[in-house]
């Protein structure tokens, strides 16, 4: 049996919760640069703002995931910046907007999200500067996923394991993910034990 612990909510009720032990175990696919959206020319112009609202893919794959979107620019242009706004359901299934930058290297800009998606609904990406046919962007996933359990503290995962050996990858308290330091190919299997506080519920099982 897992410890209680009695908790204080917003100074208005006293909450009973149960601490548990829980072991996720999946397969993490391999990234994928082109899940949502493989390949496209943002709307020509300058500065301009192109919003998606259907997409290859608007699902996760297996599980809940990071997004990663990449604009390249095309012959004869030089941007200053571009930005990403996602919207969709997160991991939890709350409705949520994620605004990310893009960083530049050799005109290729990569913009790595933060939040583990369930679904995507919408995605706007602005580019700063002239943008035309020539130019392209994609919208897919990298490499870290939702835990799918809301954790206080990084020591909450108590064990992370990477086809068999113990893995070093890197657990996020703010948007409860896991970043794989390994390459997922869809052949590994990832194993991480958390700790985990659920309503307590007098006689039933913990």
């Amino acid at each position: 049996m897992g410890a209680i612990t009695l908790i204080q909510d917003s100074g208005l009720r006293n909450t009973l919760t149960a601490e548990g032990v829980d072991v996720i175990s999946f397969m993490p696919l391999a990234a994928n640069a082109g899940h949502f959206l493989a390949s496209a020319a943002p709307t020509a112009g300058s500065n301009k703002t192109t919003t998606l609202t259907s997409f290859a893919a608007a699902n996760c794959p297996i599980r809940p995931v990071a997004a990663v979107a990449v604009a390249t620019e095309g012959t004869g242009d030089t941007w200053t910046g571009v930005s990403w706004t996602l919207v969709g359901y997160d991991q939890f299934g709350d409705w949520t907007v994620e605004t990310i930058a893009g960083s530049n290297s050799g005109g290729t800009w990569t913009a790595t999200g933060a939040v583990c998606w369930r679904t995507l609904v919408s995605a706007a990406v602005t580019i700063t500067g002239t943008a035309d046919a020539t130019d392209r962007y994609t919208l897919g996933y990298g490499k870290t996923y939702g835990i799918g359990r809301r954790i206080r503290a990084a020591a909450d995962v108590l064990f992370k394991a990477w086809n068999g050996a113990t893995e070093s990858g890197t657990v996020s308290t703010d948007y409860h993910s896991y970043a794989i330091a390994g390459t997922p190919d869809a052949a590994k299997l990832l194993t991480l034990t958390v700790r985990t506080l659920r309503p307590y519920v007098p006689g039933g099982a913990i």
